[in-house]
C-alpha cells in the first residue's frame, strides 16, 4: 500500500558521513553527567512543591497565607518557565521519588515550629554535594567532534567576515542607520 502522507516518503539511504562515531567511554560520562544534574534539578524542584506551605511562611509577609503560597508557587512557575523542554521528559521521574523520600523522612524526624526554623534547609542541603559532583562531571567532559568542527569553521567564517559588517551597514543601510541615530537623539533630548 503505498501512502500519499509526506510522513511516510521513502528517505534517501544512510550515508557513511551521516553516522557519528563516538567514544564509549565519553559517551557514558556524558550521559552519566546529564543523568546527575537533571536528577538534581529535579530532586530540588520536587521538594520546593511539596516544602511550599512552609517556604511561603518562611519568605513572604504573613498578613495573609493564601498569599503566601501563591507568591512561592509563582516562585516556582518562574523557574519551569526557564526550563528547557528535555529536562521535563526524563527528570520528574528521578526527582519525584528522591524528593518524596527525603521529605517524608524529614517530616518524621522533626517538629512542625523545627521544620519552619531549620528544617525546610535540609533537603536542598543533601542536594548541593550532588550537585558540586555533577557540575565537576559537567566540567570534565571533552566537546564532541562534531561540535569542534562546527567551532571551528564558526570562528574561520568569522575571521573571514570580520570588519565587514560596519562597512555593509554604512554602504547599504545609511538611510536606516541615520533614522536610528535621529530617534535616539530625540530620546535623550526630551527625556
Amino acid at each position: 500500500m503505498r501512502s500519499h502522507f509526506g510522513w511516510f516518503k521513502r528517505r534517501r539511504q544512510l550515508q557513511l558521513d551521516d553516522v557519528t562515531v563516538v567514544d564509549r567511554g565519553m559517551l557514558r560520562k556524558a550521559v552519566g553527567a546529564a543523568a546527575l544534574g537533571n536528577a538534581m534539578e529535579w530532586f530540588d524542584f520536587g521538594v520546593y512543591g511539596y516544602l511550599a506551605v512552609t517556604l511561603g511562611q518562611v519568605f513572604f509577609p504573613a498578613s495573609n497565607p493564601t498569599a503566601q503560597l501563591i507568591a512561592t508557587f509563582a516562585t516556582f512557575t518562574v523557574a519551569f518557565l526557564v526550563r528547557p523542554i528535555g529536562g521535563m521528559v526524563f527528570g520528574p521521574l528521578g526527582g519525584y521519588i528522591a524528593g518524596a523520600a527525603t521529605v517524608t523522612v524529614l517530616h518524621m524526624s522533626v517538629t512542625p515550629a523545627q521544620m519552619l526554623d531549620w528544617g525546610w534547609r535540609v533537603p536542598f542541603l543533601i542536594a548541593g554535594p550532588l550537585g558540586l559532583l555533577g557540575l565537576y562531571m559537567r566540567m570534565k567532559l571533552e566537546e564532541t567532534p562534531a561540535f569542534r568542527a562546527y567551532t571551528e569553521q564558526s570562528e574561520q567564517r568569522e575571521r573571514q567576515t570580520a570588519g565587514q559588517g560596519l562597512m555593509t551597514l554604512l554602504r547599504l543601510h545609511w538611510p536606516q542607520l541615520l533614522k536610528c541615530m535621529g530617534l535616539v537623539l530625540v530620546f535623550n533630548v526630551t527625556d
